[in-house]
């Protein structure tokens, strides 16, 4: 996870995409575990991962470490375009 955050009883990570030659060496879900130590520590209950789906190994690399999608959320997004463009 490179981002992370916490708001009342809920914590956040993003996660960028291991290097192809970093993966499946358990660096990743050591990180993860390491992370939700730490919020659970500051009163997190809960965890949110924002995964992007565009990244093969993303979901189930999230999906091993124990993590589900929730349907009750939708995230949007708008994207502007650059200056010029």
């Amino acid at each position: 996870p490179s981002i992370y955050g916490q708001r009342e009883n809920a914590g956040f990570a993003q996660r960028r995409p291991a290097h192809p030659r970093a993966r499946r060496k358990g660096v990743a879900m050591t990180l993860v575990r390491e992370l939700e130590r730490r919020l659970q520590a500051k009163g997190a209950r809960r965890i949110y991962a924002l995964v992007d789906r565009r990244s093969p190994p993303a979901e189930p690399f999230w999906q091993s470490a124990g993590y589900a999608v929730n349907d009750q959320i939708a995230q949007y997004s708008r994207n502007f375009e650059e200056e010029g463009e």
